[in-house]
């Protein structure tokens, strides 16, 4: 069994290093705590007016059905509205005659409105931080990624394709800018989530607990998915960098080959790599695209089971249909930062990949490390310096020198 050990023994290897690569990734966010908090209350805020919108929806629902009696009929009207979350009245009074009908109605409306406005102002405030501190955190990452180049040994671009640094420059470090925005859209689901579904648990915690019935299924396909969408972006950063060094070196190199007559050659190469980068580039598009379709399909379970809940319980009297208008609004609500967490998830998984060489790269020593200088400086110069019989080697067994004699 000791293929079956090996296996094992590189994935547990390969947990290790998405730990991490996670812990490096999380810790650009660090000295921006206080923000990030401030962030989070704010989003706090905008879940609560959400949440605030969709009761109203159901007031207004219920005052909608009474007026619309009232005026068929011909008869009086008289309303009693109530709300109550969990043992908490949050109103409960009646409504005699059209006119008064009518001001709840404005009052309804200008109420709407004042929340709405509120909102604006604090989501806009909410993703205004969310970008200074993305755009920072990049700009810091863009600078140590530069210096970190600029600074390697020679051996290093004697070892690695030219392609690849520039690759980790360009295409990973665009996934990873993705994955910084992606995170605070992570965040913003979960928080929006809890609010949402602490709001149905507290208006119908029987009904609530069917929608959540469907909930593990989502994370799994979103496990699922997101692991299969790491391994295959993985070969993605790697299919890059390759083809990406190849075209730096043909462009360098375009006198040699047009000299040779390699045109062709060279041509059918690189048509070879765009492909094997296509077929890699369609195994991510097509798991994507299946995600949002599975998760709508265990979505709408938890709808069926909600029709067929609340269509009972309305029949039975113990539910208007204002509470289910709110409950609906709260449960769509609700169900939209769920699939986005999918989504972010999938730009993560694919961050995590292209982390992983940029955070290697970072990781790698520069030239005073591997020659032992230390960027030492020296004073006023005098005298004589002599070498004999010197030898070095950027690798080992391959002298860059050897036997080398200097007298200045």
């Amino acid at each position: 069994m000791p293929e079956l050990k090996n296996i094992q023994q590189s994935r547990i290897n390969a947990s290790d290093h998405d730990d991490r690569v996670l812990k490096q990734f999380t810790g650009y966010f660090k000295p921006f705590r206080p923000v990030i908090v401030l962030i989070i209350l704010t989003m706090i805020i905008v879940a609560i007016a959400d949440t605030a919108v969709a009761l109203g929806s159901g007031l207004l629902m219920e005052l909608f059905i009474g007026i619309n009696q009232a005026v068929s009929s011909g008869n009086e009207f008289a309303v009693t509205f109530k709300r109550v979350l969990a043992g908490f009245t949050l109103y409960d009074f009646t409504i005699d005659g059209l006119d008064s009908a009518g001001q709840l109605l404005w009052i309804i409306a200008l109420g709407t409105l004042l929340v709405v406005i509120v909102k604006g102002a604090v989501h806009f405030t909410k993703e205004y931080m969310m970008w200074g501190v993305t755009n920072k955190i990049l700009m810091k990452l863009k600078s140590e990624l530069f210096d970190r180049i600029i600074h390697l040994p020679l051996s290093f671009f004697d070892r690695e394709k030219s392609g690849d640094a520039l690759s980790r420059i360009t295409y990973d470090m665009v996934l990873m800018e993705n994955s910084f925005r992606s995170t605070f859209i992570l965040a913003k689901s979960v928080v929006y989530g809890l609010i949402f579904i602490t709001a149905m648990f507290l208006m119908e915690w029987s009904l609530t607990l069917i929608v959540l019935a469907v909930f593990p299924l989502s994370g799994l396909i979103i496990k699922v998915f997101g692991d299969r969408i790491r391994r295959i972006s993985r070969n993605v950063s790697l299919n890059v960098a390759d083809y990406t060094s190849f075209l730096s070196e043909a462009i360098s190199g375009a006198k040699i080959i047009k000299a040779f007559g390699r045109e062709q050659d060279k041509q059918g190469v690189f048509d070879r790599k765009i492909r094997e980068n296509y077929r890699y580039s369609m195994k991510i598009a097509k798991l994507g695209t299946l995600h949002a379709p599975a998760q709508d399909i265990f979505a709408s379970l938890g709808m069926v089971g909600v029709i067929l809940f609340c269509g009972y319980r309305m029949l039975s009297g113990g539910m208007t249909v204002g509470d289910l208008t709110a409950f609906i609004v709260l449960m769509v609500n609700a169900y939209k930062p769920i699939k986005t967490l999918g989504e972010s998830n999938v730009i993560l998984q694919r961050a995590m990949a292209s982390g992983k060489r940029i955070f290697n790269l970072l990781e790698q020593p520069d030239e005073s490390q591997v020659i032992g200088s230390n960027g030492r400086k020296l004073s006023k110069v005098e005298g004589r310096i002599t070498y004999r019989s010197v030898r070095f080697a950027y690798h080992e067994h391959i002298p860059a020198l050897n036997g080398s004699d200097l007298d200045i």
